[in-house]
């Protein structure tokens, strides 16, 4: 069988992977998601604007600091953990799936994407590669709930 054109093999773990089609805050504002961070000490999450200072950089391994302010006065100073979102939530029943990669210091997700459709579709078998650690990144598929039907 031959190897599909930008297919990259992984020799970790033999199976194919690509790069993922996005890799900065500028590009996936252009494609209409909005970046929430959650604090995981405080365990509070915050919607930050994508400005110029953010555009070019890299989302995967990016770190952010809570500036939440305590019972004390003092900032809380956690670590926030990224998340990707649509600006609009998909509809109930609808398919789609979350991209995560949990072996990046901090973790990141991309919540909600329609991977039928490019920039995220990949063929059977090929998966998409960490930007910042290199690993595999896992996607998780969601659809309707299942219902259990009965003939009467």
């Amino acid at each position: 069988m031959g190897k599909r054109k930008g297919a990259i093999t992984s020799s970790r773990t033999g199976s194919r992977t690509r790069p993922l089609p996005v890799s900065t805050f500028g590009e996936m504002a252009e494609l209409g998601h909005e970046l929430h961070v959650w604090c995981q000490r405080c365990k509070t999450s915050r919607r930050l604007e994508i400005t110029s200072t953010l555009w070019a950089r890299p989302f995967a391994g990016a770190r952010f600091r809570c500036t939440r302010p305590l019972w004390d006065g003092r900032a809380c100073g956690g670590s926030g953990m990224l998340s990707i979102r649509p600006a609009s939530r998909a509809a109930p029943g609808a398919k789609y799936a979350n991209l995560h990669c949990e072996g990046c210091v901090p973790p990141w997700e991309i919540l909600e994407i329609d991977h039928r459709s490019p920039p995220w579709s990949l063929p059977a078998g090929v998966r998409f590669i960490c930007p910042a650690c290199g690993g595999e990144v896992d996607v998780r598929e969601h659809g309707p709930p299942w219902r259990p039907t009965y003939d009467l």
